[in-house]
């Protein structure tokens, strides 16, 4: 009997901790095997109180985001009030 082959996956299941720069400063991120945009919010404080007739931006690497954006280790996150 042939034995069977094991089919290798490319999802990760164990947590995950990757460091990325959030306005000029370093952020881990821990616990999760994938981020997105808005796992920031877990570790980053951010006062929405601050918008007042502004606009949200949002980048990964200089493009604009959404707050599903995926994110991964050395990514450069800006997220500001504009206006």
């Amino acid at each position: 009997i042939k034995e069977q082959e094991q089919i290798p996956t490319n999802v990760e299941k164990d947590p995950t901790e990757i460091e990325i720069i959030v306005n000029g400063s370093i952020v881990k991120l821990r616990g999760k095997s994938r981020y997105v945009f808005v796992d920031i919010l877990d570790v980053v404080p951010f006062d929405v109180q601050e918008a007042k007739n502004s606009t949200l931006v949002l980048k990964v690497n200089e493009e604009a985001a959404e707050f599903t954006t995926p994110i991964k280790a050395n990514d450069c996150i800006t997220m500001i009030w504009k206006g």
